[in-house]
């Protein structure tokens, strides 16, 4: 005899409804799960086995290509551009002498238009 027939009818009658009523919600989650799954995996296949003309890891490959050479092509534009700045600094450095040298030659001639005799 098991503890399960010791019990009140009652009782056996919401335990069995129980263990049915979480199958059922069991199975209905499952299904639900495996109806989501199925969309999802019906999307996937779309995208990468529809009509397109071209292979998925193919287009992946050249578009990793293309950026392989957007990379290189900046690495170049840095190079240029700090070839660049380095030409500035020596074009700023020019003028802070030129204009320290107009500087100079404006006291110069200042001095030198003071020190004439005036007539």
């Amino acid at each position: 005899m098991s503890v399960f027939t010791t019990l009140h009818p009652t009782v056996q009658v919401a335990i069995v409804t129980g263990i049915v009523t979480l199958l059922g919600y069991w199975f209905q989650r499952m299904r639900s799960d495996t109806k989501a799954l199925r969309k999802d995996m019906a999307a996937t296949k779309y995208h990468v086995a529809n009509d397109h003309t071209t292979n998925l890891r193919d287009d992946v490959d050249r578009a990793i290509a293309g950026i392989d050479q957007l990379v290189e092509g900046q690495k170049r534009t840095d190079e240029i551009l700090r070839q660049h700045s380095l030409s500035l600094g020596g074009i700023r450095d020019d003028a802070r002498f030129e204009r320290q040298e107009r500087i100079l030659l404006g006291k110069r001639l200042d001095d030198f238009i003071a020190a004439r005799p005036h007539d």
